[in-house]
C-alpha cells in the first residue's frame, strides 16, 4: 500500500519539497497542489472525495483552508524559533536593512516579544486573512521604508513582486520534520483502516454472536469472571429459556494484563445442523464408520442405557475405551463411533 502525501503549498517552497521527495521511501508518494484560500479548500475536498491522499501536509492559511473542509489528518507546518532566529539573522545581514517586517496569518509570532529588544533593526507585524491583507500589509512597510519582509511563501512571493527581498519563516529542516511526521501518520492510519476492514471482514461473516468488553466486565454472562481469573472457558453449555447455547470466554491479555474479554455464542441447534452436514459430507466421501447406531438391535434396559451412553461419547473427539466380556459387542460400538 502506497502512502499518499496531499502538499498543499505555494510558491517558492515547492522547489524544497522536490529536493526532499528523492531521499522519501519508495512508497511514499507526493501529491501536489500549489495554490491559496478557496482553491486549496476545492482542491483538498476533490482530493478526498476521490480517495486520492491519507494525509494532508500544508502550512499556515493553506493549513486552515484545507483543515475547514476535510475530515482526513492535517500536519502542519509551524516554523520554530530557530527557524524565526535564522530567516532574521538573514535579514539583517543586510548592509542597507532599515527594518524588517513580518506578516503572519491570523496571529502574529509570539516569539519575537521574547527577541525585539535585542535585533539591531526595528520590526513592524501584520497578521492577514486574505490577499488584500497580505498586499496592505507590504504597502505599510514600503511606507515605512522597509525592504525585508519575513513570512509565508504567500508573502514573501508577493513581496518579491514588488522587488523586495523575502525570507521564508519556515526552514528546510521543519519542513523535513513535518514531512516524515505526516508519512508516520498515514502509515499509522493505513493499518488502522487494515485492522478494521478485518474486523469488519470477520464480523461480518461469523455466525456466533460475538460480545466484547472492555476491562471493567460491564456485560454480564460470566465475563467479569474471566477478567478476574485470566482463564479461558471453552464449550460451556447455557440455556436461555427454551434455547440452549454453546459459550466461549476467553480474555483479551496484554503483558499478562486482562485489558477485556470476547465471548462467543452459538445455538445447540446450529452446531447440530452443521454436524449433520459434515457427516452427510463424509458418507458421500466413503468416511463414515462401518455400522451404525441405527442398526444395533436391543431392548433391555442395560443395552438401551449402554446405547444412549456411547451416543454422547460419540460425539467427543476423545479416545474412548471400552471395556467389556467377549462376545458382549464391543467391536459393534467401536464401529459406530
Amino acid at each position: 500500500m502506497s502512502i499518499r502525501i496531499g502538499c498543499m503549498i505555494y510558491g517558492e517552497i515547492t522547489p524544497i519539497f522536490k529536493k526532499l521527495e528523492q531521499y522519501l521511501p519508495q512508497d511514499v508518494k507526493l501529491i501536489y497542489f500549489d495554490g491559496i484560500f478557496e482553491e486549496t479548500s476545492k482542491a483538498a475536498q476533490e482530493f478526498e472525495e476521490a480517495n486520492t491522499v491519507d494525509v494532508f501536509l500544508s502550512a499556515g492559511s493553506n493549513a486552515q483552508m484545507t483543515r475547514s473542509i476535510t475530515s482526513l489528518p492535517i500536519v502542519e507546518m509551524v516554523p520554530s524559533g530557530f527557524d524565526i532566529l535564522l530567516a532574521l539573522q538573514k535579514a539583517v545581514k543586510n548592509k542597507d536593512c532599515t527594518g524588517i517586517g513580518i506578516i503572519t496569518f491570523c496571529n502574529p509570532l509570539p516569539v519575537l516579544h521574547s527577541v525585539s529588544d535585542i535585533l539591531p533593526t526595528r520590526i513592524i507585524e501584520r497578521t492577514f486573512q486574505n490577499s488584500q491583507d497580505v498586499e496592505k500589509a507590504l504597502d505599510s512597510f514600503q511606507e515605512a521604508g522597509i525592504n525585508d519582509v519575513l513570512g509565508g511563501f504567500l508573502s514573501i512571493v508577493r513581496a518579491k513582486d514588488r522587488n523586495m527581498r523575502g525570507y521564508p519563516i519556515i526552514s528546510e529542516n521543519s519542513i523535513k520534520s513535518s514531512l516524515d511526521h505526516a508519512i508516520e501518520i498515514a502509515r499509522a492510519r493505513k493499518n488502522e483502516i487494515k485492522k478494521a476492514k478485518q474486523w469488519h471482514a470477520i464480523l461480518e461473516f461469523a455466525h456466533e454472536a460475538i460480545v466484547a468488553t472492555d476491562d471493567k466486565g460491564l456485560i454480564n454472562s460470566r465475563l467479569e469472571h474471566i477478567i478476574k481469573t485470566k482463564q479461558t472457558e471453552t464449550n460451556q453449555i447455557q440455556i436461555l429459556g427454551n434455547t440452549k447455547i454453546l459459550t466461549n470466554r476467553v480474555p483479551i491479555l496484554v503483558n499478562n494484563e486482562t485489558v477485556g474479554t470476547v465471548a462467543t455464542f452459538q445455538t445447540i441447534d446450529d452446531i447440530q445442523k452443521a454436524e449433520q452436514k459434515i457427516r452427510r459430507k463424509l458418507y458421500d466421501t466413503g468416511f463414515v464408520a462401518r455400522t451404525r447406531f441405527e442398526d444395533l438391535s436391543g431392548h433391555s434396559e442395560a443395552f438401551l442405557r449402554t446405547k444412549e451412553k456411547a451416543i454422547q461419547y460419540a460425539k467427543s473427539n476423545s479416545t474412548i475405551l471400552i471395556c467389556g466380556e467377549t462376545g458382549t459387542g464391543k467391536k459393534l460400538f467401536a464401529y459406530c463411533m
